[in-house]
């Protein structure tokens, strides 16, 4: 029986001793407690409050990229055209300053991008970019398509697409052939085969003969099967520019004089 006690006993006292410890630190504990409590609430309303920002801004976004929208129809493909080559395509510059400044009490690009910041879509320094591109101001083209960071190789070449075609019309030769050539390391055969040729068109105007033609020439061995038919009904197609062979064979006739 006495056993029974003395085993019983270190029991008892490892009881008082928490009933102690939570005495003593009771305050502490509860504090802790409280904080983690609020901390939960706080992350909890944190995570609302940063959805319906999100919410908020990809709605102003939708509006106000359906002016973009209406001012360069079929954009995907505009965007990537030679600037040389392309022609009148319904570009209404009002749509485009709607687009970047907003109208009535619909938020432009520039402003949502301003007040959402990250929570603003991913891919809006790109459509401002593009906005700035058709409306001619280069420098700012340059800048939002700098702007732009994304991990989808898709949407990188474009707005290094972009960018290039800004670069050409600033005179930046060297520095769009890069850019083009950076895109067409991006994507698949179709489009890598649009930035090599905006790219030979570069190196053309930076005096490379050579190098534009053997970068026409890559298209023509490598990506000619679908190339020349995708903008059969294009205004770039009227000047033949699409076609490689007479493409290459213009380039041999500069080289041979």
């Amino acid at each position: 029986m006495a056993n029974k006690i003395e085993k019983a006993a270190p029991a008892a006292e490892t009881k008082e001793v928490r009933a102690d410890f939570f005495t003593r630190n009771s305050k502490l504990i509860y504090g802790i407690l409280i904080v983690i409590i609020v901390g939960v609430i706080a992350g909890f309303l944190y995570y609302r409050h940063a959805e319906k920002m999100r919410t908020e801004a990809a709605n102003h976004y939708a509006a106000a990229v359906a002016h973009l929208d209406l001012a360069v129809p079929h954009l995907s493909g505009n965007a990537q055209y030679p600037m040389q080559f392309r022609q009148a395509t319904g570009l209404d510059s009002l749509e485009l300053r709607n687009a970047l400044d907003g109208v009535g009490d619909e938020m432009g690009l520039l402003a949502i991008a301003d007040k959402y910041g990250r929570r603003a879509p991913e891919a809006i320094n790109l459509s401002i970019a593009s906005c700035y591109l058709h409306l001619g101001e280069y420098e700012n083209a340059v800048s939002y398509a700098d702007k732009y960071d994304t991990e989808d190789p898709l949407l990188t070449s474009r707005a290094l697409s972009v960018k290039g075609n800004a670069q050409m019309q600033l005179g930046q030769f060297d520095a769009a052939k890069a850019s083009f050539l950076a895109a067409a390391g991006k994507v698949d055969e179709d489009l890598a085969a649009e930035y090599l040729f905006n790219a030979a068109l570069a190196s053309e105007q930076l005096g490379d003969l050579e190098g534009a033609l053997g970068l026409f020439t890559k298209i023509r061995d490598r990506y000619s099967n679908n190339f020349d038919q995708r903008y059969p009904t294009s205004a770039a197609a009227e000047y033949n520019v699409w076609n490689i062979e007479s493409q290459i064979a213009r380039i041999e006739t500069l080289l041979a004089k």
